[in-house]
């Protein structure tokens, strides 16, 4: 697959439009701190995906979703989760270019960037 080297997608900004995405385990306090960790660790998941996505780093990208396919579901974010899932897919199935896959990875970094807890 050639590099595409474009800049990452910038996101949108939390707003009225973009509400907080919460844990399905918002209400369990023995899972707090975990899903606390969680939701700490997301700016540098997200700087991650977008390092990858400049830099054209498919395989890598590949992975990152994969890790986030699982724990998103795991810490009770199932949208970030299933978004991570599709671009791992999309990217299995070997995309001419990165930019072919914008729509999945914007979908996928503004859902990470709504992570609360």
């Amino acid at each position: 697959m050639p590099h595409d080297h474009s800049n990452p997608p910038p996101g949108p900004p939390h707003g009225p439009h973009s509400p907080p995405l919460k844990s399905s385990f918002e209400g369990d306090p023995d899972l707090r701190d975990l899903v606390d960790m969680f939701v700490s660790e997301m700016p540098a998941r997200i700087a991650s995906l977008e390092e990858a996505w400049r830099t054209g780093e498919a395989h890598r990208l590949m992975v990152l979703s994969h890790q986030l396919k699982g724990s998103g579901g795991g810490y009770g974010f199932g949208p970030i989760g299933d978004a991570a899932a599709r671009v791992e897919a999309a990217l299995k199935a070997g995309p001419e270019t990165l930019e072919a896959l914008r729509p999945q990875f914007e979908e996928l970094i503004d859902l990470c960037r709504r992570a609360a807890f």
